[in-house]
C-alpha cells in the first residue's frame, strides 16, 4: 500500500555513492527509516540537502507494518523555512532538538501531539527574531509533557531533577537552585510568544541546558550524550 506522510526529518547517513538513509519523525506512525535513492547524484531530482534537521518533508513509499527501512519514492518540502536553515544559531538548535527526539522516541511510536506542536512552534521560530536563544530551552522543556516526564511544578523553587519535581529546599545531587528552578518554570509555563522576557546570560543559558539534558538521561533510557551539544554552546559562545 502506498503511503503518504508528512514528517520532520531527524537525521541522514550516507548509504552509498548515491543514496542516503533518512530517520524521519512522522505524523501518523512516529519514527521511521526511509532508503532515499539517487539524491546524491548531479540531475537528481530531490537533492540531499533538501533533508536538514527539522525540516518538514513530505514522503511517499510503499507501507510494510514489519518493515525495519522503506524505499520512498518521492520526498518534497512541506513547509519551506525561511531563516533556520541559514541562521547559524537557529540551524545549531535545529540540530540539537533534532538528536534529542532522536534519543527520545522509540520506533514505530507514533506521537501526534507532539508532531503538531513542533510544526505550529518551528514555523514561529523560523519568523521569529526576538528571544530565539532559547527556543532549544523552551522546546526541551515543553517536549517532556508529550513524552510522559514532565515535571510536577508548584509553588517551591529548588527543582528536583531526578524527582521531577519542585521542592522548598536543596534536596542534594540533583537538586537545581533557586535561580535556575525558577527558570525551568519559567520556561514550562510559558508561551512562545512570552519567551523573549526571559533574559539569560550565557553562563545560566549553558547551565540550564546541562540540567535539561541531564533530567532527559535520568527519565529516559535511550538517552546518553547529546553529540550536538558542543557545537551548540559554541555557537551560543559567540552571542
Amino acid at each position: 500500500m502506498i503511503t503518504k506522510q508528512l514528517g520532520f526529518v531527524i537525521n541522514r547517513i550516507q548509504y552509498s555513492e548515491s543514496s542516503i538513509i533518512v530517520r524521519v519523525f512522522t505524523r501518523d506512525l512516529g519514527l521511521k527509516s526511509f532508503l532515499v535513492q539517487g539524491v546524491r547524484k548531479k540531475k537528481a531530482k530531490t537533492k540531499a540537502n533538501l533533508f536538514q534537521p527539522l525540516s518538514l518533508v513530505e514522503i511517499t513509499f510503499r507501507y510494510k507494518e514489519n518493515a525495519n527501512m522503506h524505499r520512498a519514492n518521492t520526498c518534497s518540502l512541506s513547509t519551506t523555512y525561511s531563516s533556520i536553515p541559514y541562521d547559524f544559531l537557529k540551524s545549531s538548535q535545529a540540530i540539537f532538538l533534532a538528536e534529542l527526539l532522536y534519543k527520545s522516541l522509540h520506533e514505530s511510536d507514533p506521537h501526534i501531539d507532539l508532531f503538531d506542536w513542533l510544526r505550529i512552534h518551528l514555523v514561529w521560530f523560523d519568523g521569529s527574531d526576538e528571544g530565539v536563544s532559547n527556543f532549544h530551552l523552551f522546546a526541551g522543556w515543553h517536549i517532556t509533557r508529550f513524552l510522559g516526564i514532565m515535571p510536577e511544578t508548584g509553588s517551591d523553587h529548588y527543582f528536583d531533577l531526578l524527582n521531577g519535581n519542585f521542592t522548598h529546599e536543596n534536596t542534594g545531587q540533583y537538586s537545581v537552585d533557586k535561580e535556575y528552578g525558577d527558570a525551568v518554570k519559567y520556561l514550562l509555563s510559558t508561551s512562545f510568544e512570552d519567551m523573549h522576557e526571559l533574559k539569560l546570560n550565557r553562563q545560566t543559558r549553558q547551565i540550564l541546558l546541562d540540567q535539561l539534558i541531564m533530567y532527559y538521561q535520568l527519565h529516559l533510557e535511550g538517552v546518553r550524550e547529546i553529540k550536538s551539544k558542543t557545537v551548540l554552546q559554541e555557537v551560543m559562545d559567540t552571542l
